[in-house]
């Protein structure tokens, strides 16, 4: 997706004039933009840039042009500002978040009246980013590695990231419309006094604050009118109004041609149902719905029912690690996960894993040893339990044997009282039309943020003509 970064390209020696680009898997491109160009700023960060600057500062002054020392000065002061902005906005011991817009933070920090064009362009020109980057107290830094913990070293090392070039791009972000984005500020605690930039302390709560990009279209743009031609392909692309809505909305129709090929695999060879009541309870797996008790007991009963009748692999989708984990504890007091066990082996995708591939390599030997048998008493397969959104549920091939049955435990529906979610839906209710079901553009891509995620999982069972 570097090619979303039009920025960047010119530092790895990319030319785009007349290419033809191919963006796989683009189901994600509207999301992978906004990801890219969204920015994540920490208040201990903007403390530690602030001492680089002023270490560089003292270093070199004496050979500084008048007006380069005024510009490192006045960067040295923005950052400052960036820091104390979360002191002066936060003024109470709990932890809380803030959303603002751009002109509003910019208000807010005291960033209003300076030419943040000039600021970056200063930046960018005199290489101060790769300038302070070697720059640290030595000092300092002896006597905090001298009796620091692991975690502190950790810290340290962390910081030896270019800071400052994410600071610049939050500066440019800051120069877009007012529309363009949003600031988050996540303050950890009491923040106030603020740590003086010049002496942080590790003592520092963690508080941060983002830039959050809700236009994906205008970083498009630069690629369109770039490329000759540029391909969006993907198993998952349907439906594609809401692409051409937020991404090409600019584009002529004649420029914009779809093509759709028919399934991969023939009706016969899949069976779609859906559940809406279990041996007991009609099935509601919302947040509230699934602490119902006997709620996530009726999904225990379905997977031992599945694994009766179902050969080789099984895969479960739960729409959080979360709600997993929680009806993993469930079938384990009840006794559900030990009649499993007795007819498929169980595998988890748990929350942190760093062992997936492992995970995967143990499922699909398990699957594979199992081949040909059925019946409940023997050992017919496996079953993976996993998460929509997760690891697992993006391009893993569980073809054959390996994804007989699918399982999809409720819909992944984002929370509806999520601030981002909600300003990103407000955002595209300005901007774009109505769609022709009467629904507005924001409550579209709330709808479909949820199905997408949906397919894909399904999607890792059909890998071939022959599945």
């Amino acid at each position: 997706m570097l090619v979303c970064y039009i920025r960047v390209l010119p530092q790895v020696s990319c030319r785009l004039k007349d290419s033809v680009v191919i963006i796989d898997e683009a189901h994600n491109l509207i999301e992978t933009i906004n990801e890219i160009h969204s920015i994540t700023i920490h208040q201990k960060d903007c403390q530690t840039t602030h001492r680089k600057l002023n270490i560089y500062l003292r270093k070199v002054k004496a050979k500084l042009k008048p007006i380069n020392l005024l510009h490192c000065k006045q960067v040295m002061h923005c950052v400052a500002l960036l820091s104390g902005s979360f002191s002066s906005i936060h003024k109470q011991a709990s932890p809380r978040s803030y959303l603002f817009t751009i002109g509003d933070f910019q208000t807010k920090a005291e960033l209003s009246d300076i030419n943040l064009f000039e600021l970056v362009k200063y930046i960018r020109e005199s290489h101060l980013i790769q300038k302070i980057q070697g720059y640290e107290d030595d000092t300092t830094v002896a006597n905090q590695c001298a009796d620091a913990s692991k975690e502190l070293q950790n810290d340290v090392k962390i910081h030896t990231r270019s800071v400052l070039g994410e600071i610049s791009s939050l500066f440019t972000s800051l120069t877009n419309a007012d529309s363009a984005g949003r600031i988050l500020m996540v303050c950890e605690g009491d923040v106030t006094p603020a740590t003086p930039p010049s002496s942080p302390s590790r003592n520092t709560p963690s508080s941060f604050l983002r830039y959050i990009s809700l236009n994906s279209e205008d970083p498009f743009l630069p690629l369109l009118s770039e490329c000759r031609s540029v391909v969006l392909a993907g198993g998952t692309m349907e439906p594609v109004g809401e692409v051409k809505q937020q991404l090409l909305n600019s584009c002529l129709s004649r420029d914009v041609t779809v093509f759709s090929c028919g399934h991969v695999i023939p009706p016969q060879n899949i069976l779609p149902l859906t559940l809406s009541h279990g041996q007991h309870t009609e099935l509601n797996f919302s947040f509230e719905g699934r602490k119902k008790p006997g709620m996530l007991q009726e999904v225990g009963n379905v997977l031992l029912d599945l694994c009766q009748v179902v050969p080789g692999g099984i895969v479960c989708f739960f729409p959080s690690y979360q709600c997993l984990a929680d009806c993993k504890t469930v079938l384990q007091k009840n006794g559900v996960l030990d009649k499993i066990s007795k007819i498929k082996t169980l595998f988890y995708d748990e929350a942190g894993s760093k062992n997936s591939d492992g995970i995967l390599e143990s499922y699909s030997k398990r699957v594979e040893s199992a081949r040909g048998t059925i019946g409940i008493s023997t050992n017919t397969g496996a079953v993976l339990l996993s998460v929509l959104g997760g690891r697992m549920s993006e391009g893993i091939n569980f073809s054959d044997d390996l994804g007989r049955c699918v399982v999809v435990v409720g819909l992944p529906f984002a929370n509806p009282t999520d601030p981002v979610l909600q300003e990103k839906m407000k955002y595209l209710d300005t901007t774009l039309r109505g769609t022709e079901e009467g629904r507005t553009p924001g409550q579209t891509y709330y709808e479909n943020k949820c199905m997408k995620a949906v397919n894909q999982a399904i999607g890792r069972a059909i890998r071939h003509a022959g599945d």
